[in-house]
């Protein structure tokens, strides 16, 4: 049985894996930075679950589907890929807007936010693949997030990344110190005028950029706690491309893991004494590769206006409870923040 659709079809990739983000037919605006899978997601349920429905698809990037704007009126689901507010759709008929998280919601839709993969659903791509579940934490670390990505070799997925990058912003050098700095405090003026000796480029442009950049979900920035003048801390939508900018800090990638995994859309903050601190909670985070414990201890013992801290590391082990002066300390091995909270 074919698929049920009106008017030009999609290209649908190869191969389609679900996600855990469940789907129903009607107005949903789905969201997320590019390349996190919004449309393949889609694909999915239309290959599957609805296949059975007359529905259109609709890229507006694309002229090829330009002809399929007139079969709305027969469809029983539309869907608008690269939606902006500009596009005039009927609102009689379920539709499902694909774009950006920087593209506001219209009235009568549900926003519904896709990120990259997570652990499970990392694990679920590449077990598809053979691949065995133990040595698989290295590769989720140095891959990232991205669907695109998985099954790649190295030369292809950096060829992957390059043409991503290049996708993602016009200001390359702006973007690659970006990345290469995710993680850790950047002044945005320090860089304008690192760039403006490389690079002809006004400090318009760089504000104006990260502005943009964290808008559409591509940069998360962190303040520093009681500083709002200070240089903030950069997190990215997929940790992969610190490494891959020539970044070399292993607990900065980590910590973007964190971030994105328990961090990501709270109001959080950074201390010098703490990668992130959470003052709702009283609670400070504390990202590290390989442990000193001496020296640890010995910094959590000082610190102030903190009631409880997790410490979170490469190195395997289970997980550990203790009592730090009137500090409780959590210790995890880096697996367990693949776990559901």
């Amino acid at each position: 049985m074919g698929y049920s659709n009106l008017g030009t079809p999609p290209h649908f990739p190869r191969k389609l894996y679900p996600r855990k983000l469940q789907l129903f037919p009607g107005n949903i605006h789905l969201v997320g930075p590019p390349e996190v899978g919004k449309s393949c997601l889609i694909f999915y349920y239309l290959k599957g679950e609805w296949k059975e429905k007359k529905w259109v698809y609709i890229d507006t990037h694309h002229p090829r589907y330009v002809s399929n704007w007139k079969e709305i009126p027969r469809a029983e689901l539309v869907i608008i890929d690269n939606y902006t507010p500009s596009i005039q759709f009927p609102l009689t008929i379920p539709t499902i807007l694909i774009s950006s998280p920087n593209i506001p919601t219209p009235p009568q839709f549900r926003r519904v936010e896709i990120g990259g993969l997570d652990w499970d659903e990392f694990l679920h791509f590449y077990t598809h693949l053979g691949s065995k579940k133990e040595r698989l934490l290295g590769k989720y670390l140095t891959i990232g997030l991205l669907p695109g990505a998985v099954g790649l070799d190295l030369y292809h997925w950096e060829k992957y990344h390059f043409w991503l990058r290049d996708r993602l912003s016009p200001h390359r050098e702006l973007l690659t110190a970006i990345f290469r700095n995710g993680g850790s405090r950047t002044s945005l003026y320090q860089l304008y005028l690192q760039l403006k000796k490389e690079i002809p480029i006004s400090k318009d442009t760089v504000y104006g950029e990260i502005e943009r950049l964290e808008e559409e979900g591509i940069i998360y920035p962190v303040p520093k706690w009681n500083s709002p003048n200070a240089p903030k801390k950069y997190f990215l939508y997929t940790p992969s491309f610190i490494r891959l900018s020539g970044g070399n800090s292993f607990p900065n990638i980590l910590a973007n893991f964190y971030y994105l995994h328990r961090l990501k859309g709270k109001e959080v903050y950074y201390r010098e004494d703490l990668t992130f601190y959470l003052p709702d909670q009283a609670k400070g985070v504390i990202v590290t590769s390989f442990p000193n414990w001496k020296e640890l201890y010995k910094l959590i013992s000082r610190l102030k206006g903190v009631k409880k801290v997790e410490i979170w590391s490469y190195q395997k082990g289970e997980i550990k409870e203790e009592i730090v002066g009137k500090i409780k300390v959590s210790i995890y091995p880096l697996d367990a923040l693949f776990v559901e909270e």
